[in-house]
């Protein structure tokens, strides 16, 4: 049996236990880690496969008891954004909040904050901001590849392509995102906050400086709980990066 082959049975044979139920997602995680051989090349196939924005999506929303889905909306009137939406099933207008990702993209790591941020009440939109590119996983690096590993397991694709993204064409990227989010029916257009991880968190002041909108703070009884729920969930990563 060859490397692949067997690399294969690997990650079927632990997509078919997560499906059932027989392993959370953290195992599936580690699995897939296991079988590509790095995190870097996990989290290549998690994008490029779909996996992550499906099955792991779906499975993972229904044990929020969150509803989650990919949405598309037009940026600049030359782009079309892909984003990750995540809210409440219960009615009613919510405060809003945009999750921008690090220098790796959209991934399942920043599906998960979503998840989380919906779980505690918020409607929680997570831009693909490679959209201009491609989209994570399939973004063009500036020699116009795309996305792939290298021989040491090593992924450098989506870094280099954001690394390449014009500050003001992210700006209005997310200008974007905002206003798809404000006229958004479960969103209350007043309390629309931000929050950036790495890469993300100085795009996060670039857009709020560039905004004209002036959106009223979180509630403080809002901000510890929600505070408290990603504490939790970066000191859980620990050495594994992913956390269930």
């Amino acid at each position: 049996m060859s490397e692949m082959t067997e690399q294969k049975r690997q990650i079927s044979e632990s997509v078919e236990s997560y499906r059932s139920g027989r392993i959370r997602r953290r195992e599936l995680l580690q699995s897939i880690i296991r079988a590509t051989g790095s995190y870097a090349a996990a989290h290549l196939f998690l994008e490029t496969s779909g996996l992550a924005a499906t099955v792991i999506s779906t499975i993972e929303a229904q044990n929020a008891n969150v509803d989650a889905e990919s949405v598309k909306y037009p940026s600049s009137g030359q782009f079309e954004m892909t984003g990750y939406l995540v809210k409440p099933k219960t009615p009613g207008k919510r405060r809003g909040v945009i999750v921008i990702h690090e220098n790796r993209g959209l991934n399942e790591h920043i599906r998960d904050v979503a998840r989380r941020f919906a779980s505690e009440g918020f409607v929680a939109l997570a831009p693909d901001l490679l959209s201009r590119l491609g989209g994570t996983g399939s973004a063009r690096k500036p020699s116009g590849r795309a996305d792939e590993a290298d021989e040491s397991g090593r992924v450098s694709g989506d870094a280099e392509a954001i690394a390449a993204l014009p500050l003001y064409g992210v700006i209005d990227d997310l200008k974007s995102t905002f206003e798809f989010l404000e006229k958004h029916p479960s969103v209350e257009p007043t309390l629309i906050s931000s929050v950036g991880f790495c890469w993300g968190g100085w795009r996060r002041q670039a857009r709020r400086f560039s905004t004209t909108s002036t959106p009223r703070p979180i509630t403080r009884s809002s901000t510890i709980r929600v505070t408290a729920t990603i504490r939790k969930h970066r000191s859980s990563r620990g050495s594994e990066r992913w956390s269930s």
